[in-house]
């Protein structure tokens, strides 16, 4: 399914509710690993997070397929710009 100007489809919103869970949770892992210096998860780390660039390729390939939708009218300029900037 592509995404229209009015909405996007049900796979970009679940991409995109994949990739941020992923990103918060290497980065925890990434941060716990390096203070208490436990390198022995070092693999696990790398694995996941190679699979989750593969994902995110995926998504940002699919946004330049699909373009943005519609700006919201309600929302406010600079909440429309912080999206843009944060997606």
């Amino acid at each position: 399914m592509r995404d229209t100007k009015e909405k996007f489809s049900r796979t970009t919103a679940d991409l995109n509710w994949l990739v941020g869970p992923i990103i918060v949770s290497l980065l925890a892992v990434g941060i716990d690993r390096e203070e208490l210096e436990a390198y022995d998860l070092y693999p696990i780390h790398k694995s996941i997070g190679m699979r989750s660039f593969v994902i995110i390729l995926g998504r940002a390939v699919r946004r330049l397929m699909n373009g943005l939708p519609a700006t919201a009218a309600d929302h406010e300029k600079w909440e429309h710009n912080l999206a843009v900037i944060v997606h």
